[in-house]
């Protein structure tokens, strides 16, 4: 989804572990797939043997330089992996809610190591934290947030109900009256800055 084109106008949140679980696992098959090509055609198939080791400058650069570069690509972009994309989620800096800086970006890639070596820890802890922060995040000093949907008003849930269809508004001869302040949706973000449109 194009980051421009998202919704930020209603209360923002932070995008929880599952959510994040689910896009990584897409992320993942992608950064996987990109490099599958080229390193079947510098091995064939050999590539395919279970105990097959590739060492060496190229396959570095083809296994993990290349999809590290796409994901740094992706974040400086987009502010999003294709996942996060596909789940309305942006990565932004924790504390001025802009884009986050190249410096940013390039810590959290590394710090992804910190994250899988203690028994995934660090992205469990996205399940605990208040603001949804893996280690990664945090050391970096990003948050994952998107629109929250908006709330539906007490009349369109009561008319939903009594399974009425609601008539437009210039055929209704009664209009339904504003709700009372206490009542209406939260429009402040959770987050101290709205997201950046750019």
């Amino acid at each position: 989804m194009d980051v421009e084109r998202m919704d930020f106008s209603g209360e923002l949140e932070y995008v929880g572990f599952w959510a994040r679980a689910g896009a990584a696992l897409v992320d993942t098959l992608l950064f996987i797939a990109i490099p599958a090509p080229l390193l079947f055609l510098l091995y064939g198939r050999d590539i395919l043997g279970l105990g097959s080791q590739y060492s060496g400058t190229i396959d570095l650069l083809i296994a993990v330089v290349l999809p590290a570069l796409i994901m740094l690509a992706f974040w400086t972009a987009r502010q999003a992996t294709p996942g996060k994309m596909l789940i309305s989620a942006v990565l932004i800096d924790e504390r001025t809610a802009q884009p986050p800086s190249i410096s940013q970006h390039i810590g959290r890639f590394l710090a992804f190591f910190l994250v899988v070596i203690p028994f995934g820890l660090g992205a469990l802890w996205i399940a605990f934290d208040r603001k949804k922060q893996g280690w990664h995040d945090k050391l970096a000093g990003t948050v994952v947030v998107r629109a929250r949907k908006p709330k539906r008003r007490l009349a369109a849930t009561r008319a939903a109900r009594m399974g009425a269809t609601a008539s437009p508004p210039s055929q209704s001869p009664n209009p339904v009256p504003d709700l009372a302040p206490e009542m209406q949706p939260n429009l402040q973000p959770n987050l101290p800055h709205k997201v950046p449109l750019n």
